[in-house]
């Protein structure tokens, strides 16, 4: 089998009708590079798919991918019908949770692929997807990226000179909150949560230097892309050289990683000394950003990672066609 030419691929692209981050561009963007469309399902629908195609009837053989972007809580428990899907890709940004012993969510996302061997994963973590690999699992890396079109820097000036914005709630923000706290009680960082969309940008563009510790998940997260674009220096902790290398940070020169606590506070003080290098690494981050991690990037990335032929689709049994011709079915 040969891989699909992009231009003349059917993409059937099953998004969430809603969620905290917004990410209509990179879907229109994943359009503009095949023949795709979307459909958006409300919390109702995913938790039940087959009730969803039956009511919009849906032929997934009419499309050469069904790329799937939905919530994998909702999801998980339908393996029987997902094996029915031919030529399945899904889109995962939440796949780390699956390596987090905090998170409800351990081990379940390599459950659902392992369980749906002819399915293919666009993971955003690089070293998750060489674990992936490892496993049998079709699994290609597409790192996140933001929406550079509604990020974007304002050049007003920034009076938090320590910041974060975000969630600390969730068990799997365990990690964040402790270190964050620690670095609220010990640098004065500033931590706060806002509406997505305009109030968050606005915010963005108050900080100097937002400090980010994603601990545990290995892999960055969208909101460190969008300080940068917001023209912040991002400090954040460090997922290691191969992360690094495979998304493109080069630390002290677009962005500022640490190991730990300590190295963070220490790099701090170095940074509070020297407000052109503060600008340089703010400056380089944002250019970046919008050259190498823009919807356009990204979507571009994604579409690529479709076309070369999947697993064979696993064909029905004996014993399901003898029960399908007894059925009359």
């Amino acid at each position: 089998m040969t891989a699909l030419d992009t231009n003349n691929l059917k993409v059937l692209f099953l998004v969430m009708d809603s969620q905290r981050i917004i990410l209509d561009r990179l879907y229109d963007a994943v359009a503009s590079h095949c023949q795709c469309t979307i459909m958006r399902l409300t919390r109702e629908d995913q938790m039940d798919l087959a009730k969803w195609q039956k009511c919009n009837s849906i032929n997934f053989s009419a499309y050469d991918r069904t790329l799937m972007f939905l919530r994998v809580k909702r999801i998980m428990k339908q393996k029987h019908f997902l094996k029915k899907i031919p030529n399945l890709v899904f889109l995962e940004h939440d796949a780390c949770q699956d390596k987090m012993p905090e998170s409800p969510y351990f081990g379940r996302f390599t459950d659902l692929y392992l369980s749906l061997p002819s399915c293919r994963v666009l993971c955003s973590g690089y070293q998750l997807t060489q674990e992936f690999k490892k496993l049998g699992i079709d699994s290609v890396f597409v790192p996140k990226g933001c929406d550079t079109e509604m990020v974007v820097n304002q050049n007003q000036p920034r009076g938090i000179e320590l910041g974060f914005i975000g969630s600390l709630k969730h068990d799997v923000y365990t990690g964040r909150r402790n270190f964050l706290l620690k670095m609220h009680e010990l640098e004065g960082l500033d931590i706060e949560r806002t509406e997505s969309g305009h109030p968050y940008v606005e915010r963005l563009n108050r900080i100097r230097i937002f400090l980010n510790a994603d601990v545990g998940m290995r892999e960055y997260m969208i909101k460190n892309f969008e300080a940068m674009a917001a023209g912040c220096l991002l400090m954040c902790l460090d997922m290691g050289d191969e992360e690094n290398k495979a998304v493109g940070f080069q630390d002290g020169e677009n962005v500022v990683l640490f190991k730990n606590l300590e190295e963070s506070s220490f790099k701090l003080r170095e940074l509070q000394q020297d407000h052109a290098r503060v600008v340089a690494i703010a400056t380089a981050g944002e250019k970046w950003v919008r050259e190498k991690a823009n919807y356009s990037v990204v979507s571009r990335r994604i579409v690529d990672a479709l076309p070369s032929p999947l697993a064979d689709w696993p064909q029905p049994t004996l014993l399901v066609k003898l029960k399908k011709w007894f059925s009359g079915k």
